[in-house]
């Protein structure tokens, strides 16, 4: 049914679904980069974004802070944070 419709309508279908493509792509950047998830910097975690009423607003988290250790274990890489926060929450 596609090919049976003028070459305009076909070009139009064509940009329509690459124009979408382009703006999933670019709403789903602006969401993971507002997300507030943490940064690697060289070997240092560094708290990108603290949601209000969050455990990390409730810690005195700011912007900017760089995590060195949680509890009694120390931070070496943001995927270690991570776990070390869901392993956490998972105590709890």
């Amino acid at each position: 049914m596609f090919f049976t419709k003028p070459a305009w309508q076909r070009a139009l279908v064509v940009i329509a679904g690459v124009t979408m493509n382009l703006l999933i792509g670019i709403l789903m950047l602006v969401i993971y980069t507002k997300l507030g998830i943490p940064r690697l910097s060289g070997n240092q975690v560094i708290v990108s974004e603290v949601a209000k009423g969050s455990p990390a607003e409730l810690a005195h988290l700011e912007v900017g802070d760089v995590v060195v250790r949680v509890g009694e274990t120390t931070i070496a890489t943001s995927d270690q944070f991570v776990s070390v926060i869901k392993a956490d929450k998972a105590r709890q």
